[in-house]
């Protein structure tokens, strides 16, 4: 039986949801129930995920279609089969939807992804956010471009998952995320970097390292660009790519200039502090480079998505109240406004719950 709740008007279904999610970990969080608050946005995040109807967002019928070419395939087999219909040579990911196969539903691949993320990011919060609260609204701010391109932001997850191993100078583990990561999307290599710029102990050096990496970016971003995509099975297509992406270079900007701006020295001291600076100036520097490439988004993501605790920290370090309120009310407006009325803005118009097992 398939059955689907549909508003008259599907966004604001969407944002009624997330609303109450966000409502409700507040008002567990003011009551002093921290792991309560959690557990409401792990489920209400696994929730949108899982159950999101496969036909109202892009991407998704293709990784449908791929789940049912898997279903029957030996396990041995998985990472040879020839998909016809989807793109996607990752061997992780192939063996998610085989799981879900296996479990007797798409639904269960859906699952597992929605997992993955859910636990990186609100773990994440959970270890380094002042403002618990203020992390999550941001995490659901950039949650929709998760509901479709689900390959990606399984590696993402995986890919946040390393931070702590980052600062704890653990290569093995990282390394070990980091692999996961590229088995579900190869572009996680670009996040590789991070561990050893990081490692740099001496300040001095650390931001000559950042500067020189830049002005490097800005000289060969075109040949480094072009010989990723032209190595990276099934990214061909991102070659040709060619649009401004000044917004997003603008809003990097802002908040790479507020980072520095209230931490001032702050920035350079050991732990999450000095990692997102690192990871901030990385992006920028990217973002700056490839101004023109507009496909240097998706690459970014791995960066860019930190915000969830950059922006809360800036927050800490700001002295005054009123400042600090109109810093974050700035942030969570822009932001609202570019999730209903940005390029993903289309797909949140047309989404809807499906419960059906597919």
């Amino acid at each position: 039986m398939r059955f689907s709740f549909v508003f008259d008007n599907l966004c604001d279904m969407l944002l009624f949801i997330i609303f109450i999610i966000i409502a409700l970990s507040t008002i567990a969080f003011m009551s002093k129930n921290e792991n309560l608050a959690y557990v409401i946005v792990f489920v209400g995040i696994v929730f949108l995920k899982t159950f999101v109807d496969i036909h109202s967002m892009p991407d998704l019928p293709s990784y449908y279609t791929g789940y049912k070419e898997l279903a029957s395939e030996d396990w041995f087999q998985v990472p040879f089969k020839r998909l016809w219909t989807l793109k996607c040579p990752e061997i992780g990911f192939r063996y998610i939807l085989r799981i879900g196969a296996l479990l007797g539903s798409f639904k269960w691949s859906l699952f597992i992804v929605g997992c993955i993320n859910a636990y990186a990011y609100l773990s994440l919060t959970k270890k380094y956010s002042p403002y618990p609260i203020i992390s999550i609204i941001l995490i659901f701010l950039g949650i929709t471009q998760a509901f479709f391109v689900i390959r990606q932001h399984c590696a993402i997850g995986l890919t946040l998952l390393s931070l702590p191993f980052i600062i704890n100078r653990d290569l093995k583990m990282f390394l070990l995320c980091i692999a996961g990561a590229f088995l579900c999307h190869q572009t996680a290599l670009v996040f590789l970097p991070v561990y050893f710029v990081y490692g740099i102990k001496d300040k001095q050096r650390l931001v000559v390292t950042l500067a020189s990496g830049a002005v490097f970016m800005i000289v060969a971003i075109n040949f480094i660009f072009l010989f990723f995509v032209k190595n990276m099975v099934g990214y061909e297509g991102y070659k040709n790519s060619n649009e401004s992406n000044a917004t997003t270079l603008l809003i990097s900007l802002c908040y790479y200039v507020s980072y520095i701006w209230f931490l001032k020295r702050e920035v350079l001291e050991e732990g999450i502090i000095k990692l997102l600076f690192v990871i901030l100036t990385l992006n920028l520097s990217v973002m700056f480079a490839g101004f023109q490439l507009t496909a240097i988004n998706r690459l970014m993501m791995y960066y860019s998505t930190c915000i969830f605790l950059s922006v809360p920290i800036t927050a800490y370090f700001i002295n005054d109240k009123i400042l600090r309120a109109c810093f974050l009310a700035a942030v969570i407006g822009i932001l609202a406004v570019m999730f209903v009325t940005g390029s993903n803005g289309q797909y949140i118009e047309k989404f809807r719950l499906d419960f059906a097992l597919l």
